[in-house]
């Protein structure tokens, strides 16, 4: 499976946002999205306005340092995600399952190949390799604008529900890739029973405990 890792000899995509996502065709990506309430606005600016600072002082990002900035910045966020801020409307089941039914259209018409997903109360941490033409923007930006037209009918509102930004990252090796596969099974560990779906794809049950 090494031929999914990230390739330092290949063509790298990037785009940019209030966050930059780097991307290379193919290859498994770990991806983190949150609901829109899940973090309090002045936080939120305070991440804008860093990464805005960073970009200005660092015009070529995609290096060593950019990539451990980015790490941090990442387990910061985390910390506030775990805090369960916000009102957690993924923690109802009817609700998670609107995106497990996503996440399976998603696989069984070829876009996504899922290795591992944990939805929790109020964000979700996505290991998955894009198939064919389907970039990680192009997969994120369906997928949250499905399961959000979905989510605001059954709960009869209207509005934003998820952040317009998600946290993206190239798997760089077996040992990236395993650590990976710990975290999210690991991620809720700290939940209420019941409050969160967790899902390991069937040909690695076998191989990973």
């Amino acid at each position: 499976m090494e031929d999914k890792y990230f390739d330092k000899y290949a063509p790298i995509y990037e785009t940019k946002g209030n966050l930059p996502h780097w991307n290379q065709c193919g290859k498994i990506a770990f991806i983190t999205f949150r609901l829109a309430d899940s973090i309090p606005n002045d936080i939120i600016h305070k991440f804008i306005q860093e990464a805005s600072e960073w970009r200005e002082e660092h015009p070529n990002p995609v290096n060593k340092e950019m990539e451990l900035w980015m790490i941090e910045r990442c387990n910061r966020m985390e910390k506030y995600l775990d805090s369960g801020m916000g009102e957690c409307i993924l923690e109802h089941l009817y609700i998670r399952d609107i995106i497990v039914k996503s996440l399976l259209y998603m696989e069984t018409n070829n876009y996504i190949s899922i290795h591992s997903y944990v939805i929790m109360p109020n964000h979700i941490h996505l290991l998955l390799e894009p198939l064919g033409e389907w970039t990680i923007q192009k997969i994120m930006r369906s997928l949250k604008m499905h399961t959000s037209k979905e989510i605001n009918n059954v709960l009869q509102r209207t509005g934003t529900l998820w952040r317009k930004e998600y946290f993206d990252r190239i798997i760089r090796s077996e040992r990236h890739y395993l650590a990976v596969l710990d975290y999210i099974r690991d991620n809720p560990r700290k939940c209420r029973v019941g409050t969160y779906t967790y899902y390991l794809a069937e040909e690695l049950q076998g191989i990973y405990k």
